[in-house]
């Protein structure tokens, strides 16, 4: 006797409502980020990282608003995580929404401080400072963006019938 998995519709909704509320944080988070990196570091592309300018916004304290994003990220992993666990739930044929969830979960996971410092050097050509290389900040909103249109991916990908 075989037994036949079953598609659990509220768990299906769930997890494609938490999906788009997630890839809607992942967006807004991704346009402010890559927003406040381009305009904070647009001296140093302009005039040169050895500038007098340049130099100073690389020495720079960040603002305390920083810290809000870095609480932003941590809610949206625990939302990529639960949209992972409840898709892998709703129903027996996930496929493609399981896997766009869980690369959305890795992404966002990527897209932390730590990654986004390592890899600043890809984006301004190997330039490296102290403390804020020049072009730091805009990995990790790529990478939320690119988590964005993942969730939506989760979110919208239709059921086979």
């Amino acid at each position: 006797m075989s037994v036949v998995p079953t598609i659990r519709p509220r768990a299906v909704v769930a997890s494609r409502l938490l999906a788009a509320l997630t890839a809607a944080l992942c967006g807004v988070h991704a346009v402010l980020q890559g927003s406040g990196a381009a305009s904070t570091w647009r001296p140093c592309f302009d005039e040169g990282f050895d500038s007098a300018i340049c130099l100073d916004l690389q020495y720079t304290a960040p603002s305390p608003w920083w810290t809000v994003l870095g609480w932003l990220w941590f809610l949206e992993l625990a939302l990529a995580i639960a949209t992972v666990a409840l898709t892998a739930r709703s129903a027996p044929r996930k496929g493609a929404r399981l896997g766009a969830a869980l690369a959305a979960a890795l992404l966002i996971g990527f897209s932390n401080t730590v990654f986004d410092y390592a890899g600043t050097p890809l984006i301004n050509g190997g330039y490296a400072s102290a403390d804020n290389a020049p072009g730091f900040g805009y990995l990790g909103a790529g990478l939320l963006a690119a988590a964005a249109v993942g969730l939506v991916v989760a979110a919208l990908w239709p059921r086979r019938r």
